[in-house]
């Protein structure tokens, strides 16, 4: 940024030449070409260098050191910027024009001008000073707008809340149409009316002054406009930009303030809309570990106070439990236990959620996970077979923990549930209840007394319609009458 805005500051030899070429081409003055080199040279670009470098050394130091301290004063400064520079620029402005003005480079008959009224030559005079003072401040502001705008983004750091008076998109916006509409309006009045004789000392008659207007602004503006461009239209692009990040996932994105009106502003809020997304999937992970994706997706989608209506619905069950787990804890310390019980569950949990399964509660050292609730499953059953035997062959296949295989039971069975909140006014749980539960629930206690580790109902044999994993064999068993129910359940191993 310090060498980016030297160079602006010297632009503004740029803006001159085009006033000086324009002139020089319309008039046929050649011979001032020399002259006004020097004056631009002396005065535009040297004089500008050494304001530029005074004005811009905080920033510059605070770009080289990085010191907290350095970077606030870089933040005083860079929300100054284009006022100091503007200033700046002014008081160049006025001793270039002195110069030049004295040295007679714009005239071409000097006995012609002095012979223009006293008070005609010293209009003239004000006024192209004003049009000097305004193309030349016109440039300078909005070429220190974008070198702040850079000097932000290097540094990270914020434009100031509040827009200043002149650094308001209206104001902006007023001053475009100055510079390309008002201005060279009142220089084309005023030199063919007000201002011919002093035209024609400097060798133009209307038509050449009117050329000369035309052509000396629209130089001018055009050079300037490039900033002004980018000044509006680059805060734009960057919000678009940044829009498109948080589109496809990325809530790391920050947009700098690139400028200090109401358009550079929109950082702001967008940045603090992001923040707030940041932590609004911080609050869902963490959610999320405490009620499954299903579930939250399901309140999401539904409600809006936190319940999941209660609906009836045919669907599978699980439950797993470790066999012999009461034995193995009284020999284990409080946390290796719940160490164990932990990667136990991820274990378990994993092939559970692979295939569509959702996790409805912990009990104890046993998972209870239903299918086709509360996302509908058309093939449940299977879906929750698959899930029992691939957990069967993980837990053969590794240790839970270091030195520590376990043996888990699993009962599968399938039947009409209600599932929703259940709970008081500030503390719900999702679950399913009903007779298929129970039944679950007691076929896999039942793999104590059958010798087997995978028992399902005939009932989910029958809904998976065949669609058993491969490799998969199946041993009926005889029918058991379980305690308080009358229809008998008809067991199935699967292993």
């Amino acid at each position: 940024m310090w060498p980016r805005y030297l160079l602006l500051m010297a632009g503004t030899a740029l803006v001159d030449l085009g006033f000086t070429g324009a002139f020089i081409l319309v008039s046929g003055n050649l011979e001032a070409w020399g002259l006004a080199i020097a004056w631009n040279v002396g005065f535009l670009i040297a004089l500008n260098l050494l304001g530029a470098m005074a004005i811009a050394r905080p920033i510059a130091r605070a770009l080289r050191t990085g010191d907290p301290a350095d970077r606030g004063r870089a933040q005083a400064r860079l929300d100054r910027l284009p006022a100091l520079s503007v200033g700046w620029v002014a008081l160049v402005t006025l001793a270039y024009c002195t110069a030049v003005f004295l040295s007679g480079v714009f005239v071409r008959d000097p006995a012609a001008f002095r012979a223009v009224d006293p008070d005609v030559r010293l209009l003239a005079t004000c006024w192209f000073s004003f049009v000097y003072l305004f193309y030349f401040g016109f440039y300078a502001f909005f070429a220190a707008s974008d070198a702040a705008a850079e000097g932000r983004r290097a540094l990270g750091l914020d434009a100031r809340a509040v827009p200043g008076p002149t650094g308001t998109l209206p104001a902006k916006l007023g001053l475009v149409a100055l510079a390309l509409a008002v201005v060279p309006t009142a220089l084309v009045l005023l030199d063919v009316s007000l201002l011919a004789h002093v035209r024609a000392a400097q060798g133009l008659d209307t038509e050449g002054a009117v050329a000369l207007d035309m052509i000396g602004s629209l130089v001018a503006a055009t050079i300037a406009g490039v900033f002004v461009l980018r000044t509006l239209l680059r805060p734009v692009d960057q919000l678009v930009a940044g829009f498109r990040a948080v589109q496809a996932g990325d809530l790391e994105v920050r947009l700098p303030a690139v400028s200090d009106d109401e358009l550079g502003s929109l950082s702001r809020p967008f940045n603090a809309m992001v923040a707030g997304l940041r932590e609004r999937r911080r609050i869902e992970d963490m959610f999320g570990k405490y009620v499954t994706q299903p579930v939250a997706e399901t309140l999401i989608a539904q409600g809006t106070d936190g319940r999941i209506a209660g609906e009836t619905r045919t669907a599978t069950i699980l439950f797993t439990d470790i066999a012999g787990f009461s034995a193995l804890a009284e020999r284990m310390t409080p946390d290796a236990t719940i160490k164990l019980l932990n990667a136990y569950f991820e274990l378990v949990a994993e092939p559970i959620t692979q295939h569509g399964g959702t996790i409805v509660n912990f009990i104890g050292d046993g998972v209870h996970a239903a299918f086709n609730v509360p996302v509908e499953q058309h093939d449940h059953a299977a879906r929750a077979l698959r899930a029992a035997l691939e957990i069967q062959a993980r837990l053969a296949a590794r240790e839970v923990a270091d030195g520590v295989h376990l043996t888990t039971r699993i009962g599968v069975h399938t039947g009409s549930v209600v599932a929703g909140s259940v709970g008081c006014q500030d503390r719900l749980s999702y679950t399913v209840y009903g007779d298929a539960v129970n039944v679950a629930a007691r076929l896999e206690r039942l793999n104590v007394q059958a010798g087997t580790t995978v028992l399902a109902s005939r009932a989910t044999i029958e809904a998976a319609g065949g669609a058993v994993p491969d490799g998969a064999q199946l041993r009926a068993l005889d029918p058991v009458q379980l305690h308080g129910r009358h229809e008998p359940v008809h067991p199935v191993a699967v292993g």
